[in-house]
Parts: C-alpha cells; sequence; structure tokens
C-alpha cells in the first residue's frame, strides 16, 4: 500500500500529453492548387515515410508532409500570380 501513491503518480505521467498538436497553417482555399500540391511529389514521398511506427518518427513524418504541402500550395499560387494567404510568412510548426 506504500506503493500506491507513486504507482498513481507513474500512471498519470504515462497518460500526459508531451507534444502540442499539429497546427493547421494557412488555410488552402484555391482548390486547383489545393489539388496540385496534394499531387505534388515531394508530398508524396514524405506521406510514404509515415507508418505503423513508434510516435516520434509518425510525428516527425506528418510534420514534414505537411510543410512539403504548404510549400508545394505556395509554389501553385506564386506560378499563377496569386497572392498567398496570411502574412509575410507562413508559420511553421
Amino acid at each position: 500500500m506504500r506503493y500506491a501513491p507513486f504507482l498513481l503518480l507513474f500512471l498519470l505521467a504515462a497518460c500526459a500529453q508531451p507534444d502540442e498538436p499539429l497546427r493547421g497553417g494557412a488555410p488552402m482555399t484555391n482548390a486547383e492548387c489545393r489539388a496540385e500540391a496534394e499531387a505534388a511529389p515531394a508530398v508524396r514521398a514524405s506521406g510514404a515515410q509515415a507508418g505503423p511506427a513508434a510516435y516520434g518518427p509518425s510525428r516527425r513524418a506528418q510534420i514534414a508532409r505537411q510543410e512539403a504541402l504548404a510549400q508545394a500550395y505556395s509554389d501553385c499560387l506564386r506560378r499563377r500570380n496569386l497572392p498567398a494567404p496570411g502574412g509575410v510568412e507562413r508559420l511553421r510548426p
């Protein structure tokens, strides 16, 4: 019984969420550029890296895919001479 408080603290620490959730980034309002960005080779390659691995590598793969998607979307907007949403520079997670 004297180990019960330590066991309770250990269980609470195991249930804690150590990382903050992924941010959404700027909204992708242009449908053509969104479709082109999702079909970009860099986005597909970063999505292929995500697998049934541990939490850490999976999260890194999600962040890499999100960054590749935002970059491909920005490149598409730039090629079409459309204004990018948001401020001066996009937010990075």
